[in-house]
């Protein structure tokens, strides 16, 4: 069966203009989506761009176009911020435990006079 035997004229003119709203609808969600998908690689690039300056702030306007455009190379600066903020993070913890200690030895040192 093929679709001029299957579907009176009404109902194939009906369905034309179904197909037609439907197509329009498609067009739209997918510009829609372009436009959506567009923004967020721009605002993906000026993130990575700002964390790039923040690793490298020597760096040069096009060592961070060519960065922020390249994929292996911004894997290589997601690693080198990380790398930063879990050198930082450590350094802190350093901090933290190295004041523990001095407090604990203060501590100490308190008890020893108070008991002699």
């Amino acid at each position: 069966m093929n679709e001029n035997t299957m579907f009176s004229p009404s109902d194939r003119a009906k369905r034309k203009g179904r197909h037609a709203v439907l197509m329009r609808r498609l067009m739209a969600a997918l510009d829609k989506y372009r436009t959506l998908e567009r923004e967020s690689q721009k605002r993906y690039r000026t993130r990575m761009e700002k964390h790039i300056r923040l690793v490298r702030p020597d760096a040069t306007d096009e060592e961070i176009a060519e960065a922020a455009s390249n994929e292996a190379t911004r894997s290589v600066f997601a690693m080198d911020v990380m790398t930063s903020y879990r050198s930082k993070v450590a350094k802190r913890m350093l901090r933290d435990v190295e004041n523990r200690d001095k407090d604990i030895r203060d501590i100490g040192k308190t008890i020893e006079v108070s008991n002699k």
